[in-house]
C-alpha cells in the first residue's frame, strides 16, 4: 500500500476498537440485536437478510459520550447526523 498505514496496522486498531465497542456497549446498556433491529428498520431495505455497516470507529466515540446505563435508545441517538436527531 502507498499511502496510509500498512493493513496489518489497520486491522490491529479496528480489532481493539471493537473489543471497546463492546464494553462500552456493556457500560452504556446498549443491546447489539436493539440496536440492530433499530438500524435495519430505519434503513427500509428489501433484502430479508440485510447487513448494516457502521463504522467502528464513529460507534466507539458515540458510545463514549454516553453516561453509563444510557441504553440502546441513546446510542441510536447519539449515531443520528445532528440534522436528523432535530428532525424528531
Amino acid at each position: 500500500m502507498s499511502h496510509g498505514e500498512p493493513p496489518d496496522d489497520f486491522a490491529m486498531r479496528v480489532e481493539r476498537a471493537m473489543a471497546d465497542v463492546e464494553e462500552e456497549m456493556a457500560r452504556v446498556g446498549a443491546d447489539w440485536d436493539e440496536l440492530d433491529a433499530a438500524l435495519i428498520g430505519d434503513a427500509e431495505l428489501d433484502d430479508e437478510d440485510p447487513v448494516i455497516g457502521l463504522d467502528v470507529f464513529t460507534l466507539l466515540a458515540a458510545l463514549r459520550a454516553l453516561p453509563d446505563g444510557a441504553g440502546t435508545n441513546a446510542g441510536l441517538a447519539a449515531l443520528e447526523p445532528d440534522d436528523e436527531a432535530t428532525d424528531r
